[in-house]
């Protein structure tokens, strides 16, 4: 997704064997937003970018994260593509609320390179990030509110390839079924910094993420991290395509 991004909703993907990443958001400014997605690529994101929302995913890889000082990109009037400016990518002003980040044993690549979130440990502009789960090495960041990491438990976490299916396998720790996270609204995410706009529907109607990826209600009561919203306990097979 390249400088064109804001006012995108990019939703309910499976994402795998990839070989750049499942998502790479390029010199973008906001507001993007990313939600119910299952990312199991060695590199699930690659963000040279700011302003972006990542609420309710699955993200079995690696998070690089880093700012572009060099390259101008514009941004735009909300809901439209007349250009309000130009700027660089500072980095940071991105939200992650309610994903579970799971470690994979992949070789990473360098000290930006990271399984969770420490990479905005430095980010310059200020991040919002709660509500996550962090399984097998995966790490939260400095920043984390509301935060469970059971760093060395494996969900042996899998994508079986079947008849034309595909079916995601895994174990959840006993945390993921305890741990209750809020319904994210336009009011939660607020206002990309940059292009002062809301995450919104393109009619600017306010957005809540309430359905998960296979569009069950999710409720106050009913409402975990990751992209489904009511598992049964142990070992889950999920037909998700």
């Amino acid at each position: 997704m390249d400088w064109m991004t804001q006012g995108t909703r990019i939703s309910g993907n499976v994402c795998y064997n990839n070989e750049l990443a499942d998502l790479f958001s390029e010199v973008n400014h906001g507001p993007y937003l990313v939600d119910n997605n299952i990312f199991l690529s060695p590199h699930s994101l690659k963000i040279q970018s700011e302003g972006g929302a990542f609420v309710h995913n699955l993200i079995s890889g690696i998070v690089h994260v880093w700012p572009e000082p060099n390259r101008f990109t514009p941004y735009f009037l909300p809901h439209s593509t007349h250009i309000k400016g130009l700027t660089t990518i500072f980095g940071g002003d991105d939200r992650y609320y309610n994903n579970i980040f799971v470690g994979r044993r992949y070789k990473s690549d360098g000290p930006d390179y990271h399984y969770g979130l420490a990479g905005y440990n430095d980010a310059r502009l200020p991040v919002w990030i709660e509500g996550n789960l962090y399984y097998n090495e995966a790490r939260p960041s400095d920043k984390d509110k509301k935060s469970v990491s059971t760093s060395t438990y494996d969900p042996d976490l899998s994508l079986l390839e079947e008849d034309g299916h595909g079916y995601l396998q895994f174990t959840f720790h006993e945390s993921y079924y305890r741990h209750q996270v809020e319904i994210i609204t336009t009011e939660i995410l607020g206002m990309a910094k940059i292009p002062k706009a809301r995450f919104d529907h393109p009619d600017s109607s306010p957005l809540k993420i309430d359905r998960d990826y296979f569009g069950t209600l999710r409720t106050d009561r009913r409402n975990h991290a990751g992209p489904f919203s009511a598992l049964n306990k142990g070992k889950v097979v999920l037909g998700v395509w």
